[in-house]
């Protein structure tokens, strides 16, 4: 454990950056405000350690916004546990309250939180392999995720609560969408993409039947394996909760189960992925369909802005804008009024 500046549940070593810091979290380097919070890191451990009384194993090397590590009982034998230490950001303000929300259902349960230092204890999912690394048949991979994310929807909303609604969301996403797309001309989105995306992000909202505490980042990284009285189950980890159609949440995972994109008619492969999840969340699949259309949109703009110049050619955006079009393609296949 000393790599990651703990020994036997103490902070070891002079204050400042971790000796060790998780691959993701070494872009924060990059930027005074992540600068300073990595130097805080070991304090923050510290202060965990000390709370909760934990020890701690070497922290996970995914994420790019968090310190996380499994943790005991000091003195204890079953790493029971993780310990969650997040770079301030609002996406992640209610984690916290969304994990307080599913109590368990579909995502880890929370043990303890500590809101002023942005640390978690949530139970450990064990074994923890993802559903990216599963080796299944798409059509499975997708109807387990989706089932998971269902299993996230069914919780009931309380009269009151403090998360964001995914219409003013939307709202600033269209704005921006607009922007970037006038302010970057060499990212290349047609006005008629932009137009139809700055559409849909008012439509969408305001046209649904239902609402749910939605996940944010279903994506088949963040849905894991959990062996649980002699069967298993799925939980979905790192959401980023917002209030909203269920229609919004499954567009990562319909992305990023195997490579839609490589199939010989691209719109019919993502329309038939649309219509296998969308009877398990009870949505329409055309507005599956939609919004990952408008979020594909969104996306593209986004890596445009906030990709320095001399890397922009990674992005190879012409494929990207390919894949929107396919995206809006899939909307008019499933609504032929769309068309």
């Amino acid at each position: 454990m000393a790599a990651c500046g703990l020994r036997g549940g103490r902070v070891t070593g002079s204050p400042g950056l971790p000796a060790s810091l998780p691959d993701g979290l070494a872009r924060l380097v990059a930027t005074p405000e992540g600068a300073a919070w990595l130097a805080r890191v070991p304090h923050l451990l510290a202060r965990a350690v000390e709370r909760w009384d934990l020890e701690l194993a070497p922290p996970f090397s995914a994420g790019s916004a968090s310190w996380t590590a499994l943790a005991r009982p000091r003195g204890g034998r079953t790493w029971r546990w993780v310990l969650k230490i997040t770079y301030p950001h609002p996406e992640a303000a209610r984690e916290a309250d969304g994990l307080m929300h599913w109590h368990g259902h579909g995502a880890p349960r929370l043990v303890d939180v500590e809101p002023d230092d942005w640390a978690l204890l949530m139970e450990a999912v064990i074994p923890g392999t993802p559903l990216a690394a599963s080796l299944w048949p798409t059509e499975q991979a997708l109807r387990t995720g989706a089932r998971t994310l269902a299993e996230l929807h069914a919780v009931p909303l309380p009269e009151r609560h403090a998360f964001e609604d995914l219409g003013a969301t939307t709202r600033a996403w269209a704005q921006l969408v607009a922007q970037r797309a006038e302010a970057m001309p060499w990212a290349g989105a047609d006005r008629d993409l932009v137009a139809d995306t700055v559409t849909l992000l008012a439509e969408l909202p305001a046209t649904t039947t239902r609402r749910a505490l939605l996940h944010g980042d279903f994506n088949p990284g963040n849905v894991l394996a959990a062996e649980d009285e002699h069967r298993t189950r799925w939980v979905a980890i790192d959401p980023k909760p917002v209030v909203g159609d269920p229609a919004f949440d499954p567009w990562p995972l319909l992305e990023q189960v195997g490579d839609p994109f490589a199939a010989r008619d691209v719109p019919a492969e993502l329309a038939r992925r649309c219509s296998a999840v969308a009877p398990l969340l009870e949505v329409e699949a055309w507005r599956v369909a939609a919004w990952s259309f408008a979020r594909r949109v969104e996306s593209n703009l986004w890596l445009a802005a906030t990709t320095p110049a001399d890397q922009r050619e990674e992005l190879e955006l012409p494929r990207q804008w390919a894949e929107a079009r396919a995206w809006r393609s899939t909307v008019a296949l499933l609504d032929p009024s769309r068309a």
